[in-house]
């Protein structure tokens, strides 16, 4: 009952409103420094005739390495993966979701295998989990 009534109390939806605010700004500013980036490793493409490839930088493989959302996610990914392969080896699972905690607290614990967060294409936050 009283779950409903902070739901639809002025302030929550004040506070919702400032929180997308928030989310929208961070995310066009992302997405103006991503454009800025890649339009720079474009300009050098072409001034050094194919030496420094676009799609080989934003791949990981080119001469200058570029550190974005993707392979910040891949990397945590193989590391949760040998990670987990070691506690496997010891003998413990890797339990996962978001369950409450059991010391009757009702606080929630963390899911294990959350790794990270990308951003969408429309520039809304995504979760990234570890893919059993």
């Amino acid at each position: 009952d009283s779950l409903e009534e902070a739901r639809v109390h002025a302030s929550n939806e004040k506070r919702v409103k400032q929180v997308k605010k928030g989310i929208d700004n961070m995310s066009s500013y992302w997405r103006k420094r991503k454009r800025q980036c890649i339009e720079f490793i474009s300009m050098m493409e072409e001034a050094t005739e194919g030496t420094i490839s676009l799609k080989k930088c934003l791949k990981g493989d080119g001469p200058i390495d570029i550190d974005s959302d993707e392979a910040a996610v891949v990397g945590a990914t193989a590391f949760a993966k040998r990670k987990k392969s070691k506690i496997s080896l010891a003998g413990r699972g890797v339990k996962g979701g978001a369950k409450m905690g059991g010391d009757g607290s009702g606080s929630l614990r963390p899911d294990e295998r959350f790794i990270g967060v990308r951003l969408t294409a429309q520039g809304k936050p995504e979760r990234v989990y570890l893919e059993e």
